[in-house]
């Protein structure tokens, strides 16, 4: 598509659909606090410059617009007359030549719809049954039957990427709202009263749905406080375990510990007796130790070590990266306590051990593995065993 054809294309409702999206998607990702844990802070930032760029494209639409409606006077004249007698046109001076500038608003219509919509008959801004950037009803069908999905269906979250949630859901909100303000242009769009109704109605109840799903309780704060308890005495036990004495785990829902301002998922008193984890991190050891199954072989196999890694600092251990070897060493123990296979548990050390080898980075420098972190090296806490950790 060459800039001229999408500047066609970006129509009036097409620029208010997008502008409208990209506010939902900020909203959206404040409010829905599963696709805020998942998607990235910078991608409400990522709307903003959106919405920037859509007014530089409208401001150099409206430029090529009014270029494209300045014609000679003598061609217009007659249409003019015949169209609108009593609308004076306004006349400029430019070079040698008079030019109109046309104001005639079925003129402006027809130079609006050059770029309408070939799937909706009445025209883009119309009641029509087509949609506004895309057929509506198939596509509000597959948008909302997807975020209702990926919210309600943990497989589904695992495989889905939560920024095309967001980004459905977006259009999908911008798409129904533009259809529901849309007001008809022609006699033949008029619908029964009734039928109206019934869209509105359905209309509100999708949004209050989607809105449900959005704003209520998941993961660890869905949890009562009897399972809050019994869940953190599970964590307290294993990482008692580990630390050889007896500690206290919480889990961290307030971010004192832990989150966005800390930047952790699990946090310790090193050689004291109190660890706080991060609530998605106490979530996916609930589901494994209380519920016998995880989402993912990923974040399950994090959890673990993260847990582990936090017991080792309560033991009085202060260096993160030997806190990590150690930790992933425990955990393949630990996590057969909390209900996974000898077999599985290994491998999920096994794939984080080669993790922490891979992504080293300088910000999280202390993490790196020591390099007598291996299978019969200066820090394997049991050398008679063939694997490592």
């Amino acid at each position: 598509m060459d800039a001229d054809t999408g500047l066609r294309w970006l129509t009036p409702r097409r620029r208010q659909i997008l502008r409208l999206a990209l506010l939902l998607s900020f909203f959206i990702w404040l409010f829905a606090r599963p696709l805020r844990e998942a998607v990235s802070m910078w991608v409400p930032f990522a709307a903003f410059a959106g919405l920037e760029l859509h007014f530089f494209a409208s401001g150099l639409l409206a430029r090529r617009r009014v270029a494209e409606a300045e014609t000679p006077l003598g061609r217009l004249e007659e249409w003019e007359l015949r169209s609108r007698d009593d609308v004076p046109a306004p006349h400029q001076r430019r070079g040698e030549r008079d030019t109109v500038v046309v104001v005639d608003d079925v003129l402006a219509r027809n130079l609006d719809d050059a770029g309408r919509d070939p799937f909706e008959p009445d025209g883009l801004g119309r009641d029509g049954d087509g949609g506004l950037l895309v057929r509506a009803w198939p596509f509000e069908l597959a948008a909302a039957a997807l975020v209702a999905a990926w919210l309600v269906i943990a497989e589904v979250r695992s495989v889905v990427p939560a920024l095309l949630v967001l980004v459905a859901a977006s259009l999908l909100g911008a798409n129904l709202l533009a259809r529901a303000f849309a007001t008809p242009q022609r006699p033949g769009a008029q619908r029964h009263p009734g039928v109206i109704h019934l869209r509105q109605l359905a209309l509100i109840l999708l949004v209050a749905g989607a809105v449900f799903l959005m704003v209520r309780p998941t993961g660890w704060a869905a949890l009562t406080p009897a399972q809050h308890l019994r869940g953190e005495q599970v964590f307290a036990r294993e990482a008692s375990r580990v630390a050889s004495k007896p500690v206290a785990v919480q889990c961290d829902s307030a971010g004192s510990h832990t989150g966005v301002r800390n930047d952790a998922d699990g946090a310790a008193i090193v050689g004291g007796r109190e660890a706080w984890l991060a609530p998605s991190i106490c979530m996916t050891l609930y589901d494994q130790a209380l519920r016998g199954r995880h989402d993912s072989f990923d974040r399950a196999s994090w959890a673990v070590l993260v847990l582990a890694h936090e017991a080792w600092h309560l033991r009085g251990q202060a260096n993160e990266g030997l806190a990590n070897c150690f930790g992933l060493q425990s955990g393949v123990a630990l996590g057969q306590r909390i209900g996974l296979s000898s077999g599985t548990a290994a491998r999920m050390m096994r794939f984080q051990y080669d993790q922490s080898r891979a992504q080293f980075s300088l910000g999280r420098a202390e993490y790196q593995l020591p390099s007598e972190c291996r299978s019969g090296g200066r820090y394997d806490l049991d050398p008679q065993l063939a694997r490592f950790p």
